[in-house]
């Protein structure tokens, strides 16, 4: 088996799958201003008093202002064009990776009908928090206020911006902005992965040896369905989930908050990836994304691309 790297640059907006909105783009509405403006320029010109020109100077900031808005449009168009290619690219490295196992770094948060939870962990004393969820262009979306007890806490969102209005489903950036002293710590403990049905191979490494090793697999509603002991020792190490639960009864297909832990190792220390088959592409939603399954995941999530030799 020979495996290669996968360069992929992710900005904590590398993750959703938002759709577009309707009503008059930007692009649409410049244009129809650079037409009016042509229209009153031309106008002035042919009404203009002969005997009574106009002053030089006000002549030469129109046209400044008419030469501003012909590039911005050439450039909105150039910038336009440039993302088309760009998708294009991702979608044609997408296709090449069908069949073939990936691994795959968990990124963001998937947002599906219902809500999703968010999990982070409170190191020392933390006096407010707030839950900050941004789409993949950085755009705040809603903000909530979160407990604020010392060890693992959940927090959920249901889905929805800050006026009350359903979010499309896809992936989402979660922060914890919060108020404490200068040694405590917030940390993001979610590890979301999609489960489809196939056993899923799970990489990590502790970083040094460590006892009281375990992977837990928690739902979408923060709930622990099923955890096993692993191996603690320093390196990297595998481990397969075969997406049963506690009491040995298969799973549906979803995503799962899958880590592995160590009360010797800080919570969401352990880094964690997991290897799942590719089985199509999506672009429906304007992002290229990978399937699992039916699941979509960032083509960003990618970290490396396996191939049977």
């Amino acid at each position: 088996m020979s495996v290669s790297g996968v360069s992929s640059s992710s900005n904590n907006n590398n993750n959703t799958l938002t759709g577009t909105t309707g009503g008059s783009s930007p692009m649409a509405t410049l244009s129809q201003n650079y037409e009016t403006f042509l229209q009153l320029l031309t106008a002035q010109l042919k009404n203009q008093d002969p005997l009574q020109p106009q002053e030089t100077s006000e002549f030469t900031n129109q046209l400044v202002q008419f030469s501003q808005v012909e590039q911005q449009i050439s450039t909105n168009s150039k910038l336009d064009n440039l993302t088309g290619v760009v998708q294009q690219g991702q979608a044609t490295v997408a296709l090449q990776y069908i069949g073939k196992t990936v691994e795959l770094e968990p990124s963001g948060i998937p947002l599906l009908p219902g809500g999703t939870t968010v999990s982070y962990d409170i190191d020392g004393e933390v006096r407010s928090a707030t839950l900050v969820i941004s789409d993949k262009d950085g755009n705040i979306v809603n903000t909530q206020s979160v407990q604020v007890r010392p060890g693992r806490n959940t927090a959920f969102w249901d889905g929805n911006d800050a006026t009350g209005k359903a979010m499309t489903p896809g992936f989402y950036t979660a922060s914890i902005q919060f108020s404490g002293g200068n040694d405590s710590q917030v940390v993001l403990t979610n590890r979301y992965v999609p489960y489809s049905g196939e056993a899923v191979s799970v990489i990590y490494d502790t970083g040094k040896t460590v006892t009281n090793a375990k992977m837990v697999v928690r739902n979408m509603e923060g709930e622990t369905i099923y955890e096993q002991a692993v191996s603690g020792a320093s390196g990297a190490q595998r481990v397969t989930w075969d997406g049963k639960d506690k009491k040995g009864k298969a799973v549906a297909s979803g995503y799962y908050d899958i880590n592995v832990e160590s009360t010797e190792a800080g919570p969401g220390t352990i880094r964690t990836s997991v290897m799942n088959r590719i089985s199509g592409v999506d672009m429906s939603s304007g992002e290229t994304n990978v399937l699992i399954g039916s699941l979509p995941v960032p083509m960003s999530n990618v970290r490396a691309i396996y191939d049977a030799s």
